[in-house]
């Protein structure tokens, strides 16, 4: 998805997204732990909570932004959306490689049949990952989320067997990251459609006015959107 030049308020949508959505889970403490300052994960959801606050009060009254801001709002959100996604994937891969390496120091394991199953199932999430192209394809996303629902069971079943893993705080800060994920990529999916599909009917209502803005916003093409099966 190429970006166009940022102008107007625009510029502030960047600086409220400088870093990814998602963190590495080695700093993630077990529940029962106090911790006394604001985390790492709580200052980035005020970010992310704040950029799309101010996205959408951006948006409320459309009618009164010209063609050339709203266009590129809506490509800068779009792509900001996006950027999103790519990180929560590979964010997923990066908390599954940690369980597969830190579950085997969890002292009596139970299940070690399990966290093999867990590094295969990986490897062919990884080669179902969803790109600009496949996530038009029906069957293609069908694929990649039933695949991400098998693992969520395997994690299940790790926890279920051993309910000492709590003690260990990487394997455990995964197993909560995978017991929130339906919620969390549900939202991702959600704000990155939201924006394509705004700024697709806008290319498309206003496609008469577009080329006389120039160029760089003749350059705006549609964003692709996901496209789902009998699964979703």
């Amino acid at each position: 998805m190429k970006k166009t030049n940022y102008i107007s308020f625009a510029i502030c949508f960047s600086l409220l997204v400088s870093t990814t959505f998602f963190l590495s889970s080695c700093d993630n403490k077990p529940k029962e732990e106090n911790i006394e300052t604001i985390s790492e994960e709580e200052q980035q959801e005020q970010q992310d909570e704040a950029f799309w606050k101010a996205a959408d009060e951006a948006m409320l009254d459309t009618d009164t932004i010209a063609l050339p801001n709203k266009l590129t709002m809506l490509n800068d959100s779009v792509a900001v959306s996006w950027n999103r996604l790519l990180s929560a994937e590979r964010e997923k891969d990066d908390m599954l490689q940690k369980l597969v390496r830190e579950a085997r120091y969890v002292e009596g394991l139970n299940g070690k049949e399990l966290i093999d199953k867990l590094e295969v199932e990986r490897k062919t999430l990884l080669k179902l990952r969803y790109n600009e192209k496949t996530m038009q394809n029906a069957k293609t996303m069908d694929a990649y989320d039933k695949k991400l629902a098998d693992i969520q069971t395997l994690v299940k079943q790790i926890k279920e067997n051993n309910p000492e893993i709590e003690r260990y705080p990487i394997p455990y800060s995964v197993i909560t990251y995978f017991s929130e994920l339906d919620n969390t990529d549900f939202m991702l999916r959600k704000n990155y459609t939201d924006y394509a599909t705004e700024l697709n009917t806008l290319l498309k209502v206003k496609k008469d006015q577009i080329p006389a803005l120039g160029e760089e916003f003749v350059k705006i093409k549609a964003a692709p959107k996901f496209e789902y099966g009998d699964l979703n």
